[in-house]
């Protein structure tokens, strides 16, 4: 299976909330009636997160730590919280943007930030599905004789596959794992 033609989130559209706006990146298997997605928040002002009711939620502030209910969450780190109650969010050093995956039903999924130096891989493993975000500098994935460059704010859903993925450059990523996609 190839690799997907990557897209940017600077083609999408913002959607207003509360506290800032946000961006759906991908949302499956329907779009509609998901059971993961991934969104990219602006978490410009403090307050209540918005209820997501009988969904997980996992995310990772980018630019700055913040506050979620007391619990302090260090840039790049992730936190999982369920989606109801919303969690109370402060932002000590500002504003800051947050990448989040949120699951429903029987979806799985893990979510991590990490800086990237050199080359990982993205083991194959049964239907598992990798996702891979940019947040700054520069990342070739390369699978099967096939290779995208990625640059910051570039994004791609990685299908199942035999093929191990290879991620190779410099900057800071999120790569997200979806369990049995």
């Amino acid at each position: 299976m190839s690799l997907p033609t990557p897209r940017n989130v600077a083609s999408l559209p913002a959607q207003d909330w509360a506290h800032g706006s946000t961006q759906t990146l991908l949302a499956g298997p329907d779009r509609d009636a998901w059971q993961w997605r991934f969104s990219l928040a602006c978490i410009e002002n403090e307050g209540g997160f918005s209820a997501c009711p009988d969904t997980r939620r996992l995310l990772v502030p980018l630019d700055v730590p913040i506050v979620l209910d007391e619990q302090h969450v260090l840039r790049l780190c992730t936190i999982a919280f369920a989606g109801n109650p919303p969690p109370e969010c402060k932002l000590p050093d500002g504003a800051t943007r947050a990448f989040n995956l949120m699951l429903r039903g029987t979806a799985h999924g893990e979510l991590h930030a990490r800086p990237i130096v050199g080359a990982m891989m993205l083991p194959a493993r049964g239907q598992d599905a990798w996702f891979v975000f940019v947040v700054s500098g520069q990342v070739r994935v390369s699978r099967a004789g096939e290779s995208h460059e990625l640059v910051a704010g570039d994004y791609l859903l990685i299908p199942s596959t035999d093929d191990r993925t290879i991620l190779e450059g410099g900057g800071e990523i999120v790569t997200a794992k979806l369990i049995d996609a």
